[in-house]
């Protein structure tokens, strides 16, 4: 059992020693503990997974899981332990990557990994080849983003309003007593 702090859960199960391996060097970065679950029963619609990795998939969000949640979203870095478990899954399973709500550029400058799938803005944008391929039902909303973007810093003053292109969002974490807002 992997759980990063805090209290979210996430149940990996694995085929192969490889895979051990990168959940221990994952939990050495301190963002996660592994927790050994013996009496644990692999469900029956996940057997064909774990047996045949070549059909898995490990996805994992950037901030919280390969880096810790910093007061500052630009601050944020990737820990050298998670980069490496990253590069490690690499050919293991049949796709690594990162969904976030990161921007693109970010994602790409933090991870920089041969085989490691990036989706930034929620999924919404996805490098494919080097180009940023945007989820063409997402341009229709830019104009409604940025005015939200607009009222959010009119509203609520002093609060971080990141305008993320396609996205928005407000960061509560300088000042959690104004999540009532």
């Amino acid at each position: 059992m992997i759980r990063p702090r805090p209290a979210r859960w996430f149940e990996i199960l694995a085929a192969r020693d490889d895979a051990t391996l990168v959940l221990e060097a994952l939990a050495a970065t301190g963002a996660v503990e592994l927790e050994a679950r013996p009496s644990a029963v692999l469900p029956a619609a996940l057997a064909d997974l774990v047996d045949d990795p070549a059909h898995a998939a490990v996805l994992v969000d950037f901030d919280g899981s390969l880096a810790p949640i910093v007061p500052e979203p630009a601050d944020a870095a990737i820990l050298p332990e998670a980069r490496d478990a990253l590069a490690r899954l690499v050919g293991c399973v049949h796709r690594v990557g990162v969904v976030s709500g990161r921007p693109m550029d970010f994602l790409a400058d933090q991870i920089d990994l041969p085989g490691v799938e990036l989706a930034g803005l929620y999924g919404l944008v996805r490098r494919v080849g080097g180009v940023d391929r945007v989820d063409s039902r997402a341009e229709a909303y830019r104009p409604a983003v940025a005015g939200a973007v607009e009222t959010a810093r009119e509203r609520l003053p002093g609060l971080l309003v990141e305008h993320k292109d396609l996205t928005v969002t407000l960061h509560w974490r300088r000042d959690p007593a104004r999540q009532a807002e």
